[in-house]
């Protein structure tokens, strides 16, 4: 696990130089309606965010969608490679698993309300990064057939972070991915480097499934998840708060 970690880490920071120190925070800056740069991820995750978790989950979504329908303009990172939309959304995904009702994210997932049924696709995504096994044959059809880099990249991850032992195959053909990013130079590469980002996690994620033990921590990822769900299930059940399903769904339409 620590392998694949390296490997999500590393290309955050070849392109964008933004996974190392987080610039000052500023807690009384209200969070922006629009992502403006990814350094805002961090004002709205980890245990220091100001908003509660519903706050966090439809910030997220929002942020996702509209990012979806006007995507920023491609730009060169400090790291030297290109930071385009796929880059951003992916980011965006990587947090809403981390700090999103995994409720939430199971509802869009399969919700015909939400009208971009790529955006459904990117909550299952989620939900797999989050340790959902039910995701296993979606992710595997991401890895096979979508034509979003990133989407590729993420269900890479996301079949070896859950141990899925049936998506080897998969991940051996993925290692000829051909989606790269040349570095025109920057603070973490040299110009003309370049890195296959679905190849590596491929890679890693086929080194986990190799490894016993990393397996095995697969495997407690899953049963981590079900025990996230399982609270946040009752949380709702006990009128404990939680995102209305109806604002969520809002979130991703209207963005």
């Amino acid at each position: 696990m620590f392998r694949k970690l390296t490997i999500t880490v590393s290309l955050a920071l070849l392109c964008a130089g933004v996974a190392g120190a987080a610039p000052p925070r500023a807690p009384a800056e209200p969070v922006p309606a629009r992502l403006r740069t990814l350094a805002d991820l961090q004002r709205v995750s980890g245990p220091k965010s100001p908003l509660t978790e519903a706050q966090r989950t439809e910030t997220l979504l929002s942020w996702l969608a509209q990012e979806r329908r006007r995507p920023t303009p491609s730009r060169i990172g400090q790291g030297g490679y290109e930071i385009d939309t796929g880059y951003i959304q992916a980011q965006v995904r990587r947090a809403l698993a981390g700090e999103a009702d995994p409720v939430v994210i199971e509802h869009l997932a399969g919700s015909t309300q939400v009208r971009d049924p790529q955006l459904r696709t990117a909550m299952r995504l989620v939900l797999g990064l989050m340790g959902d096994a039910r995701q296993v044959p979606a992710l595997l059809t991401q890895l096979k057939q979508s034509p979003e880099p990133y989407y590729r990249w993420h269900a890479a991850q996301a079949l070896g972070g859950i141990g899925a032992a049936e998506a080897v195959p998969a991940l051996r053909q993925a290692q000829k991915d051909t989606f790269l990013l040349t570095s025109r130079g920057g603070a973490r590469s040299k110009r003309g480097e370049i890195v296959f980002p679905v190849r590596d996690a491929a890679r890693v994620s086929r080194e986990i499934l190799a490894n016993p033990q990393a397996r095995k921590e697969g495997l407690r990822q899953r049963a981590r998840f079900k025990q996230r769900l399982e609270q946040a299930r009752r949380a709702r059940k006990s009128g404990k708060g939680g995102l209305p399903l109806s604002r969520a769904v809002a979130a991703l339409n209207r963005g």
